[in-house]
């Protein structure tokens, strides 16, 4: 991945395990998200199986560092939003993509990282969460944990 002219390797398969050894080995101290990359099919069986074990409390997703469009996340986000399990994102580079999940997910519990900076920061929009709306001209961050 090119990122300001410099070059990055970008692991494609989230490393799950290594979150699992610090949650066993900290317990009292460390929660966990279940990394997933729906373009690696093993990734996407892999988010129930973590989720169940102690210590896992949600699922993270990036569209953008993955190169991924967001609605590669709809078998993942319905399954989060069917069970209560809240998802954490960093956004794709799509147009209006922070407009995808919540308008198909209505229920989902969803985090956008960084206020889904850089590519929200224009948002100015009315989102539909929920039977409300909410009005989000400068997001700081965008929470719908309800």
């Amino acid at each position: 991945m090119k990122l300001y002219g410099n070059s990055y390797k970008i692991f494609t398969k989230p490393d799950n395990d290594i979150v699992a050894t610090a949650i066993d080995r900290f317990p009292d101290r460390l929660l966990g998200w279940v990394a997933v990359n729906p373009m690696i099919h093993v990734s996407v069986e892999e988010v129930e199986i973590y989720l169940n074990k102690p210590g896992f409390i949600g699922v993270k997703a990036h569209p953008f560092m993955h190169e991924y469009s967001i609605k590669a996340l709809d078998p993942v986000a319905a399954m989060c939003e069917t069970k209560g399990i809240p998802m954490i994102i960093h956004l794709s580079s799509e147009p209006d993509s922070y407009k995808y999940l919540p308008e198909n997910y209505p229920e989902l519990k969803l985090i956008y990282a960084h206020a889904g900076l850089p590519f929200g920061k224009n948002y100015g929009t009315t989102l539909r969460i929920n039977q409300m709306y909410l009005l989000i001209p400068q997001v700081i961050i965008l929470i719908h944990l309800l």
